[in-house]
């Protein structure tokens, strides 16, 4: 009987593949310690590395920012879009929302979902903020343009 892998600790995808000495996740790049799943129950120590699609470990920082993107990306539900605009700065377009409480319990949603800690390879945690600003169409801006300024300036 084959030897079955943990599930990705990042994105959930069950397709994951060993790579000695690390399991591997073909979906997000998201690589850990084989011994850490082992340890933990197949949940990952402190320390995996995130790479990038050609399998290069990425910077401190943009890991984080990916870390930040997939945790938020993981919180939408299917149509809604997310993009990053600039450095790290992320938008977000939820359709299907009629009243702004709508709006503002996906605010909550994606900002918990900012707050899932990241672990760096050298052990320390990185817990992220978000700031939120909320523009709706037709109510405050009636074009793409003018709802990222909307919620742009929304922010401040």
């Amino acid at each position: 009987m084959p030897h079955s892998t943990p599930a990705c600790p990042q994105c959930g995808l069950e397709n994951t593949y060993a790579d000695s000495p690390n399991y591997i996740c073909p979906d997000c790049s998201f690589e850990w310690p084989q011994q850490a799943a082992t340890d933990a129950g197949d949940t990952p120590a402190c320390g995996g590395t995130i790479r990038d699609r050609t399998g290069h470990p990425l910077a401190a920082g943009d890991a984080v920012l990916k870390h930040i993107a997939l945790q938020v990306h993981s919180a939408l539900r299917p149509g809604d879009l997310l993009g990053r605009m600039a450095g790290d700065e992320m938008a977000v377009v939820v359709r299907h929302l009629r009243h702004p409480e709508g709006a503002a319990a996906v605010a909550r949603q994606l900002l918990a979902a900012v707050a899932v800690p990241w672990c760096s390879p050298d052990g320390f945690e990185v817990v992220a903020g978000a700031s939120v600003g909320i523009c709706m169409f037709p109510g405050h801006a009636d074009s793409a343009q003018a709802l990222l300024q909307g919620a742009h300036a929304a922010v401040y």
